[in-house]
This record gives structure tokens, C-alpha cells and sequence, in this order.
């Protein structure tokens, strides 16, 4: 018999415990619920007293409300200025960079037309020289200074300054 008073006040204990439990839980999300009713009261009733201050009839009030108005209106001012100084800034730097191109664009425009030109004369000058190599012999380097001027010498050295005019009229072109 006593062993099953114990066994049914160990239950009664063990129950006892798990509402204690319970309960301290519950307590615990009352408790919570009602901070968070309280402080979102509070913290309408001071909006509305804001909201009540900003348009009470009282002078002090209206200037403040005028004043916070006009502060806004300058911060906008401000940030659009600031805008428009960056807009000016990008839209300065956008029509460097579009010049630059224009100029690299006309650069390449001339390269292109000095390098057509340079291979005009190259060919005109190979053609003046293969027309003139077969009565000629390639000399060595040492004897050049031996060799008879004869025309068709004379016609590569024709073909020798057409070549280095050309490359004087493209110095003229960059230093220009």
C-alpha cells in the first residue's frame, strides 16, 4: 500500500511540476504580450501628441511646423544641387571622352591613309627597282663604294629618294 501512495504522490508531484511549468511559460508570454501592448501604446500616444503639437493652433507650434518645412525644402535643395553638380561632372567627362575617341578615330584615319600611301610608293619604287635589277647585280656591302654609277643606278637611287620623301612627308604628317 505504500508504495502505491508513493507511486500516486510521485504522479500528483510530477503533475504539479509540469503545470508549474506550464504556468511559469505562460506567465512568461502574458508577460511579453503585455510589454508589447504597453510600449506600442506608449508609443502611440506620443506620435499623437507629436501629431496634436504640430498642429495645435499655438504659435510656437506652427513655427516649428514651418520651421521642419523649411528644412526639408533645403535638404531637397541641397541633394538636387549636389545632382545636378555630379550630372555636370559625368556629362563633362563624357564629352572628353568622346572627343578623345574622335580624335584617336581621325588618328587612325591618317595612319590608315600615310600607311596606303607609303605602300603606293613602296610598289612604285619595288617596280622601279625589279625593272632595273636584271642589268644590275646585288653587290656586296664592301664593294658599293667601288661600283660605276651607270643608269640603272641612278634609276634606285630615284627610287631610294621617292621612298625617303615619302617617309619626310609622314614626319611633316605627325609633327602636324
Amino acid at each position: 500500500m505504500e508504495s502505491s501512495i508513493v507511486k500516486v504522490d510521485t504522479q500528483l508531484i510530477t503533475q504539479l511540476c509540469g503545470e508549474i511549468d506550464r504556468l511559469t511559460k505562460e506567465v512568461s508570454r502574458l508577460d511579453s504580450v503585455q510589454k508589447t501592448s504597453r510600449d506600442q501604446k506608449l508609443s502611440d500616444l506620443r506620435q499623437a501628441d507629436q501629431m496634436s503639437t504640430a498642429f495645435r493652433p499655438d504659435h510656437s507650434s506652427q513655427r516649428n511646423l514651418v520651421k521642419a518645412l523649411e528644412e526639408r525644402l533645403l535638404d531637397y535643395k541641397c541633394k538636387a544641387e549636389k545632382t545636378k553638380q555630379e550630372l555636370a561632372t559625368l556629362r563633362e567627362r563624357f564629352l572628353k571622352e568622346t572627343l578623345s575617341r574622335h580624335k584617336l578615330s581621325q588618328e587612325l584615319a591618317r595612319q590608315r591613309a600615310v600607311t596606303q600611301r607609303l605602300s603606293e610608293e613602296l610598289e612604285a619604287a619595288d617596280k622601279c627597282y625589279v625593272a632595273d635589277s636584271p642589268k644590275i647585280s646585288t653587290p656586296r656591302l664592301e664593294d658599293k663604294e667601288n661600283l660605276p654609277l651607270d643608269e640603272s643606278a641612278l634609276n634606285v637611287n630615284k627610287c631610294a629618294q621617292l621612298v625617303s620623301s615619302s617617309d619626310s612627308r609622314e614626319v611633316e604628317c605627325k609633327q602636324s
